[in-house]
């Protein structure tokens, strides 16, 4: 029996004090010069990393403040908020052209945790690592926090600040200029899934249309959508339901650890991997790859590839279900890989219509299209199949980025905004040259990234935790993105805010009825989904039903022959995919 344990059961109580311990007494509670702040001499320890941690946490949450709009918790609670009691808030995240529907935790004004949503059919109250850290990017210091104007180009700290009202005008000022003399504009926004935001930037170009809005991702990846649109007909790119599928075959698609959905696929993977008296057999999962990724770390079978095999590998597996299937071979490859994908087709045969092919959306357009002919032919496309939906705003982005292109080189673009695109880092040497010689600027980030040096007016863009917004799923589910707390910094707004303001500034009388965004979605969403009821009820439950439009199941096979090919590499070449930790670097 150790000194701080005790026979007599009125001591043997949790919290029961030392025998030779004195209430009130510290003897030996702390070590000699716990008060003292670190040096280099004097390193820091646990109880003081953890003082100084707790100082920086009461300052962080007295400098919080709420949202000005009414805010509907998810589940009763007082009208007022008491401090040491939480509220949960319901709100939705885009990761790109992703929703995430949240359960946010947020005391006395700041949110502290995040889990998803469990009345969402997608979250299902599972979160992943990408939305963890969008509290991390919330209390980033490094975000920037005051508009910057008149900064020479290149030079961090030079310029000045000014006010919103200022800056906006000065935009509207250039955006005229521009017009008068003949010139566009371009305002280049990143990938999303909000469909008022959308119609906002629809309503604006109508108005407006000098100004013209692009897609711009940190990463082209229209395989899967051009496969889509030549083979289906749909311009998207499709989401699996692998609750369905007992036979995977994953080429280069880690949909455990970096696709957009992952909190959808490991959910519906892991389903599959939990024997049950219904459900005896697990399913099997096929990983053909070149890089080791998380998804390559959970199959039964990983077969490696090189960057030029893909297409090669796939046309082998399809040829065999083809032969079985009275399909069309596809001719002029050869694998090296051909009795791995003889095993493969055998066991994606034998499931039937419960295996799939899923293939990474930055291979080629014939590699998604081979992958989607095999799918096709095992009949898991359709409604109620594997492939039934697709996902909203996934459409092809290089069509709208080669024609910006091409109106840059032709001197007929006046202006470029930027908004939370870093295409100074991103985009290839051509596109970075053409942009760079605009000669009107602006950008809205969260950083002084590479894009925001070259602006002349750079506003600190509101996190999606500090706005208002909607966003639909795959499965055509709609959520409000409600802020869980008023923008840390100031002058922060978002996006769609700031368009909305310039907006104003260029037609006095334009959008008349939203005096900001959050009336825009509001109004959006009373006069054109639903009634005025249903806002609360939305707030509330965090996700409101709404069908989501079914795939055919019939192909046009013959379009294979019309889909572009991957470029054949010689020698070393340069592999680049998402990282399943900080994904585009957004996450750093």
């Amino acid at each position: 029996m150790s000194k701080y344990e005790h026979s007599n059961t009125e001591n043997s109580l949790i919290g029961a004090v030392p025998d030779n311990h004195s209430l009130g007494s510290t003897h030996d509670e702390f070590k000699e010069g716990y008060d003292v702040l670190p040096s280099f001499e004097n390193p820091i320890s646990r109880r003081s990393f953890m003082a100084i941690l707790s100082a920086s946490m009461a300052v962080t949450a007295a400098a919080c403040r709420r949202p000005n709009h009414k805010l509907v918790p998810s589940v009763k609670s007082p009208e007022y908020i008491i401090p040491g009691l939480a509220n949960h808030y319901a709100t939705v995240y885009m990761h790109k052209n992703a929703a995430q529907a949240l359960l946010v935790k947020v005391r006395e004004g700041r949110p502290v945790k995040v889990d998803g949503n469990d009345q969402h059919p997608v979250s299902a109250g599972k979160s992943n690592v990408f939305v963890q850290g969008t509290l991390m990017n919330l209390y980033d210091p490094d975000r920037i926090r005051l508009i910057t104007v008149g900064r020479v180009q290149d030079k961090v700290n030079s310029g000045g600040f000014s006010t919103p009202q200022n800056a906006i005008s000065q935009v509207v000022a250039g955006i005229n200029a521009a017009k008068a003399a003949g010139k566009q504009v371009r305002v280049l926004i990143d990938e999303h899934c909000s469909p008022s935001f959308d119609a906002l930037c629809k309503e604006i170009e109508a108005a407006h249309p000098e100004i013209s809005f692009v897609t711009f991702p940190w990463m082209i990846t229209d395989g899967a959508a051009e496969a889509n649109k030549a083979l289906y007909g749909v311009d998207a790119e499709f989401v699996p339901d692998l609750s369905k599928a007992t036979v995977i075959l994953s080429v280069d698609n880690d949909f455990l650890g970096n696709d957009k959905n992952m909190t959808w696929h490991t959910r519906n993977f892991s389903m599959g991997r939990i024997p049950s008296k219904d459900h005896a057999m697990m399913n099997k999962l096929f990983v053909a790859e070149a890089t080791y990724s998380l998804t390559g770390r959970n199959a039964d079978e990983r077969i490696k590839l090189g960057v030029n095999d893909f297409e090669s590998f796939l046309a082998a597996v399809h040829n065999e279900v083809a032969a079985h299937k009275g399909g069309a071979a596809i001719s002029g490859y050869n694998s090296n890989q051909a009795e791995a994908a003889k095993s493969v087709a055998a066991s994606l045969l034998e499931a039937g219509d419960a295996g799939c092919v899923l293939v990474g959306n930055h291979l080629s357009p014939m590699a998604n299209g081979i992958g989607m002919a095999i799918n096709s032919m095992l009949g898991s496309v359709g409604a109620s199949k594997v492939f039934s939906s697709f996902l909203p705003y996934s459409n092809a982005k290089r069509p709208g980025i080669e024609k910006l292109r091409a109106d840059v080189r032709s001197g007929s673009v006046g202006v470029v905004m930027f908004m939370d695109v870093n295409p100074m880092l991103s985009a290839d040497a051509d596109m970075r040259s053409l942009l760079a010689a605009v000669p009107t600027k602006y950008s809205s980030t969260y950083y002084d990234d590479e894009t925001a040096l070259l602006t002349s007016i750079n506003f600190p863009s509101a996190h999606q935790y500090e706005s208002w917004g909607d966003a639909i799923a795959f499965d055509g589910s709609l959520s409000i993105q409600q802020p869980l707390i008023a923008p840390l910094n100031e002058g922060s707004m978002s996006n769609a805010d700031l368009l909305l303001a310039i907006a104003k500034g260029l037609s006095a009388d334009s959008f008349a009825n939203a005096a900001t965004y959050y009336d825009y979605v509001k109004n959006r969403w009373v006069n054109v989904v639903h009634d005025d009821a249903g806002w609360d009820k939305a707030l509330r439950d965090g996700v409101v039903a709404s069908p989501a439009q079914q795939l055919s199941s019939s192909a046009t096979m013959s379009a294979l022959s019309t889909l572009t090919k991957a470029k054949n590499v010689d020698g070393m070449a340069v592999f680049i995919t998402p990282s399943s930790t900080v994904y585009d670097g957004s996450f750093t």
